[in-house]
């Protein structure tokens, strides 16, 4: 295929089936222009679009999936791992389909018998001022996704939002909580995976969408600018930890991975919640001694619950937010070393998370936070990372014990014990349990 300029494309298949008319569109042609490499590709045809597939499937060594519902069918075609999804065009022209589309970046079409883009909205002029616009403010009205969708295509591309967008995104906000749960958290949640979303974050609230989506967030325009300074800090730790704590950079990368920075990004926005009177609950046990953050957590569960999330999303919500306090304590100082071992050992998967948390959160924390960094990582991580130093069959064969419950309790005592430095070897295991199981000694 011969693309105008120096534009470069690679399809997953080599002809195209049929004679009816046939383009690429939306995404797919602003990675083109944004020089991307596409994640799918999604084809237009005027014509059957079943028939299309079908042969392009067959041509290929590929196969048809039909997905949707009578009316809104999409043929997806897999050929090689790639998805290229096939749909009829909408409307009676190429123009008319891609007037029916969100933002003008999304608003274009590669024709692929040709090559020639197809651009009436001036979409690629708005990549090249690095702008996102809308279509007609009717996008909005037909599909009110679209409203959050906006902040989460300036998020991913680093882009600004046109003034006619953003005030019509301000007059439309209600109409968000019309849309479906799913697909609003999961626009919500890409924008929290982009490592530059603080802006339309912000941008989100001035329009009042943000209080659309979440009507608990604090009402108070001081707590609000304070959450999101807190955000912004936040997410500059996690773009570039090694400014603030280069000596656990990795270990901090490592632990944020795989879609937990955008829910401690959630938990920084939601530790702010005004909770409903009275409201009780939550997944994790144990109260964490701060009826504000209890509150707090009860009331992200609630909003965790309206939106859809998932059970691990929820539980992280509801660990951090509920128990962000210790960790604040353990900065400051206040626990004991039992204390602190106790802190990590039931909240080893989120402490990290609490303690970025702090050190978004509080004024001149970083040292604090670097020294609990120290605790966790390199005294306690450490540790808890090696093999046990006993285990039941220890117990069975050199205490004559028989298996029962006390198992657990023993050797998590004996995990304690040896984080505490007070049990280094089997034997001073094996003394200790004797000693638990005696009666003097530590307490089983």
């Amino acid at each position: 295929m011969h693309l105008p300029g120096k534009l470069k494309l690679t399809l997953p298949f080599e002809s195209i089936p049929g004679s009816c008319p046939a383009y690429l569109v939306g995404g797919t042609v602003r990675d083109l222009l944004l020089s991307r490499p596409p994640t799918d590709y999604d084809i237009v045809v005027d014509g059957n679009p079943e028939d299309f597939a079908r042969h392009l499937a067959a041509e290929h060594q590929g196969r048809v999936v039909i997905l949707g519902k009578p009316g809104l069918l999409l043929y997806r075609v897999v050929i090689t791992g790639n998805l290229i999804d096939v749909t009829e065009l909408c409307g009676n022209s190429i123009d008319a389909d891609l007037g029916a589309r969100d933002f003008t970046m999304n608003a274009m079409a590669l024709e692929l018998t040709t090559g020639r883009i197809i651009d009436p909205l001036d979409g690629r002029r708005d990549i090249d001022q690095r702008v996102v616009r809308m279509v007609s403010a009717d996008a909005f009205r037909k599909d009110p996704v679209r409203l959050i969708r906006a902040y989460r295509m300036a998020a991913a591309f680093s882009f600004s939002i046109t003034n006619d967008t953003t005030d019509a995104i301000a007059g439309h906000a209600s109409r968000i909580q019309a849309s479906a749960s799913e697909r609003v958290r999961d626009e919500w949640m890409k924008i929290l995976d982009s490592t530059e979303s603080a802006a339309s974050v912000r941008q989100m609230v001035e329009t009042g969408l943000l209080d659309e989506i979440f009507p608990e967030l604090p009402k108070s325009p001081e707590q609000k600018q304070l959450s999101l300074d807190a955000y912004e800090d936040l997410e500059e730790i996690l773009r570039d930890p090694e400014v603030r704590f280069p000596k656990w950079a990795n270990e901090i990368r490592v632990d944020m991975a795989h879609g937990a920075a955008a829910m401690l990004k959630c938990c920084s926005l939601f530790r702010w919640l005004e909770p409903k009177p009275g409201a009780s609950g939550g997944i994790v046990e144990g109260a964490s001694s701060d009826r504000a953050s209890d509150a707090r957590a009860d009331a992200a569960v609630g909003v965790a619950g309206r939106l859809r999330f998932s059970k691990y999303q929820t539980r992280f919500l509801d660990t951090v937010i509920r128990h962000v306090p210790l960790a604040h304590r353990l900065c400051r100082a206040e626990l004991t070393q039992r204390e602190e071992m106790r802190f990590f050992i039931r909240l080893d998967e989120h402490v990290s998370a609490m303690l970025l948390l702090v050190a978004a959160t509080e004024e001149d924390a970083t040292a604090s936070v670097d020294a609990a960094f120290q605790k966790y990582y390199r005294n306690f991580r450490v540790i808890n990372r090696q093999p046990p130093l006993v285990g039941g069959r220890d117990l069975i064969k050199e205490l004559a014990l028989d298996p029962s419950p006390v198992f657990t309790r023993l050797l998590s005592a004996i995990a304690e014990e040896r984080l505490m430095g007070n049990v280094t070897t089997r034997e001073e295991a094996l003394e200790f349990a004797k000693q638990a199981l005696a009666g003097s000694g530590s307490k089983v």
